[in-house]
């Protein structure tokens, strides 16, 4: 089994795990907009994900096969195997169904997930790579959103929210690392204008303002750091 994950890589060309990364980037975005009725629900599901996809892809085209594949496992897949291992185990023998029905969506992410498990896996054999710290304009934002993260939740938060960032940094990508620190605050405007249009703007804490306020910094200055980057010669 050991010998099994080692060479998995081995079994797939690499240009065979790019066209599966993309497919897998793809359907990402379907699952993560499927349902969606209302149009700031859309919106506020499609956004994010369209910013860790162009991430993870972003990442891919620096030949970092390692770290995109882990970063959309981490940020997407993950925890959908442990959802499908959950509505297995819910089976009811009294009743002789599934509390928690396992839907044909969830065990198409079950077989992502064990990919890109086997896969990251596979690629951690061969060593962790070796990563090269450079100085960034991603650093303030970076700072800004751990801070943001700390106040309004914890500690854990801010640390999930900044290991991605840092490694897109540490592999010499920016503008993937602002793209995954915007995904977060992406859509505070959309879900600022779903508080007025359903009615419970006026039901908003003293917190919230503060908050809000602080998000939107955040992606103001997210924004003109992408532009930033954007203008920087290829490295």
């Amino acid at each position: 089994m050991l010998n099994f994950v080692k060479g998995f890589k081995r079994l797939i060309p690499e240009k065979i795990q790019y066209i599966i990364l993309i497919a897998l980037s793809g359907y990402a975005i379907v699952v993560s907009v499927w349902g969606q009725t209302r149009f700031f629900g859309f919106i506020n599901s499609l956004l994010p994900i369209t910013l860790i996809v162009a991430a993870v892809l972003i990442i891919q085209s620096k030949k970092e096969t390692l770290l995109a594949h882990a970063l959309l496992l981490f940020l997407f897949y993950a925890d959908y195997f442990g959802g499908f291992i959950r509505a297995i185990l819910s089976y009811n023998f009294g009743t002789n169904t599934f509390i928690i029905k396992p839907t044909f969506m969830t065990i198409l992410c079950a077989v992502g997930s064990i990919y890109l498990i086997l896969l990251v896996l596979s690629y951690l054999f061969e060593g962790i790579p070796k990563f090269i710290y450079k100085k960034s304009i991603v650093l303030f934002p970076l700072l800004m959103m751990a801070v943001y993260a700390y106040f309004n939740s914890s500690f854990t938060t801010a640390l999930l929210w900044s290991l991605p960032v840092v490694a897109a940094l540490m592999v010499g990508s920016p503008l993937a690392a602002i793209l995954l620190i915007m995904r977060i605050f992406i859509t505070m405007p959309f879900i600022f204008l779903d508080k007025i249009f359903n009615g419970s703007f006026s039901f908003t804490s003293v917190s919230y303002w503060l908050f809000l306020f602080f998000a939107f910094y955040i992606l103001t200055i997210s924004v003109l750091t992408t532009l930033k980057v954007l203008k920087q010669p290829k490295e």
